[in-house]
């Protein structure tokens, strides 16, 4: 397990200010020492654009807009992410997303250092 470590830069794609913050904060006492935080997938779209993150996490409601749509761009260049959504049993992610690893919120710090260590990088 030597050979894996904690993302360097990690994509918060979040619209509750609240929940965005706290994950930062955790994502920082984890050791991740750049993280950036949007809150659209407009915004989300563009901070890929602009640096490719070593992982990002997606909330699946984004106020009307869907997290999927970040996850499909994500997938498709291969950058390690996880959904997290208050309504896990409740969520079918399309075919081409369905085996992305889901959290629940509200989520603990253990849970995100797993779902980070799990992404390889």
């Amino acid at each position: 397990m030597d050979d894996i470590r904690m993302p360097s830069d990690v994509l918060i794609v979040e619209d509750n200010f609240i929940i965005a913050l706290d994950t930062e904060m955790v994502l920082q006492d984890l050791g991740v020492t750049r993280v950036r935080t949007v809150s659209s997938v407009a915004a989300a779209l563009a901070a890929i654009r602009d640096r490719a993150p070593d992982f990002a996490l997606i909330d699946i409601d984004l106020g009307g807009e869907s997290g999927f749509d970040v996850g499909s761009v994500l997938a498709d260049r291969a950058i390690p992410f996880a959904f997290a959504t208050g309504y896990a049993e409740l969520i079918s992610p399309p075919t081409a997303l369905a085996n992305m690893p889901i959290i629940a919120k509200p989520y603990s710090a253990d849970m995100l250092r797993s779902v980070l260590l799990r992404s390889g990088r």
